[in-house]
């Protein structure tokens, strides 16, 4: 299933309470709290405490380095990716496709509506996007297979994103820090390879939802959502990774032995292979024992 993230922010944020989102905060500092003491947040001159401190704030998340000064930032992986929306009619584009070259891919996924995503991917220096984007975009992609060139083609000036894909190095050693859970990005920032990003941060928002409302304690919760994710998310992380540089290496004996292998792989197994991000199910969460060093 496809779905337009802005479309999936506006869902959710039509569920909550009037009142209960207020965009714009900008939080200045933060307290994780303890064992019998709340965590605490500063926006401005406002101080609130609360039991319980969700860190959703992304990949290059501020309370995560308050929290943990020594933890690297994200590093950069040596590609970055461009993203669309584009309308297309569906008997051109077909289903969803990916397409491997050397140090480049293209993808193509319909989401109803005669919309379709698109997302580009080449190794590359880091840089900031630059105006001639598009132009890049299509000149790197002119050659490559149809519908490729006319779905580049319909890509509305102002519409393409560009970013330099960076992920988290090693992980965190565990997912909350005191009363302060983290989630999403910001508590594992991965490379895109394997299309999870914002599906893991829901899930993240399940399993934490779950732990902190089965009538224990905050802390006992977190522990619990540590015990159920921390797991899931290295495994994740540590393929996505590796799928990152088998597809984007410039090296041509790379390409070369990674499209012999991929072709002798049945598809059966093939897409096995992401069965581990695409079938996850909540976890029955299990008791967890709770120290003053799981904070």
């Amino acid at each position: 299933m496809a779905i337009v993230r802005a479309d999936l922010v506006e869902m959710l944020a039509s569920a909550l309470p009037p009142g209960c989102l207020r965009p714009g905060m900008n939080v200045t500092d933060i307290d994780a709290g303890g064992l019998d003491r709340q965590a605490g947040i500063r926006c401005g001159d406002q101080l609130i405490r609360a039991d319980l401190v969700v860190a959703a704030d992304g990949v290059n998340s501020g309370l995560r380095q308050a929290l943990w000064p020594a933890q690297p930032p994200a590093e950069y992986r040596g590609y970055v990716a461009w993203r669309a929306i584009v309308r297309a009619p569906s008997a051109q584009v077909g289903g969803a496709s990916e397409t491997w070259g050397r140090a480049a891919r293209f993808g193509i996924v319909p989401i109803g509506d005669d919309l379709v995503y698109l997302y580009a991917t080449a190794t590359t220096t880091a840089r900031e996007p630059g105006a001639d984007e598009l132009v890049d975009l299509r000149h790197r992609f002119r050659h490559w297979h149809d519908p490729i060139p006319a779905l580049l083609d319909a890509i509305e000036p102002g519409a393409l994103l560009r970013h330099d894909i960076t992920a988290l190095h090693p992980p965190l050693r565990r997912l909350h820090h005191g009363r302060v859970a983290f989630l999403g990005d910001a508590a594992h920032a991965m490379e895109p390879n394997l299309g999870q990003g914002a599906g893991l941060a829901i899930e993240d928002a399940v399993v934490l939802a779950h732990a902190v409302a089965d009538g224990s304690s905050i802390v006992t919760g977190l522990a619990l959502y540590d015990q159920a994710r921390a797991g899931r998310v290295t495994r994740l992380a540590q393929q996505s990774r590796l799928l990152g540089r088998l597809t984007q290496s410039p090296s041509a004996a790379v390409a070369a032995l990674r499209n012999i292998t991929i072709r002798l792989i049945p598809d059966r197994l093939a897409l096995r292979g992401f069965d581990a991000a695409a079938s996850w199910h909540p976890p029955t969460l299990r008791p967890a024992t709770t120290t003053q060093e799981h904070l």
